[in-house]
C-alpha cells in the first residue's frame, strides 16, 4: 500500500487552481464560495490518498480511521469499475466488517 503525496488536492496548492472558478456559472456565487472554502481546507489539511488493492487495503484503513473517529466509506466511481463478482465481494467485505465491528475501531 502506498500513500500518495501527489493527490487531487495538489491542484489546490498550485497555480492550476486559477481556472477552477470558471467551472462554476457566474450567477452561482454560493457554489464558487464553497469551492474556494474547500480548496482552502485542502491546502491546510491535505487528504491522504492511498493507492492499493481495495480488498487488501480497506480493512486496515478502516481500523486506522476507527482510532480517530467514526469511519465512513464513500465511493463515487470505484464500484462502477468492478466486475459484478467484485461488487458482490465488496458488499460481502463491508457487511462482514460492519457485523464484526471492525469499522468502529
Amino acid at each position: 500500500m502506498e500513500v500518495r503525496t501527489s493527490t487531487p488536492s495538489t491542484y489546490a496548492t498550485t497555480t492550476r487552481w486559477r481556472g477552477w472558478p470558471t467551472l462554476v456559472w457566474p450567477e452561482q456565487q454560493e457554489r464558487r464560495d464553497r469551492l474556494e472554502r474547500a480548496v482552502r481546507i485542502a491546502r491546510e489539511e491535505p487528504p491522504s490518498i492511498v493507492k492499493g488493492d481495495l480488498f487488501d487495503a480497506l480493512p486496515g484503513l478502516l481500523a486506522e480511521a476507527g482510532r480517530h473517529g467514526t469511519p465512513v466509506v464513500f465511493h463515487s466511481a470505484v464500484i462502477a469499475y468492478l466486475e459484478v463478482a467484485e461488487r458482490e465481494r465488496f458488499h460481502e467485505l463491508m457487511t462482514g466488517l460492519v457485523a464484526a465491528g471492525s469499522a468502529a475501531g
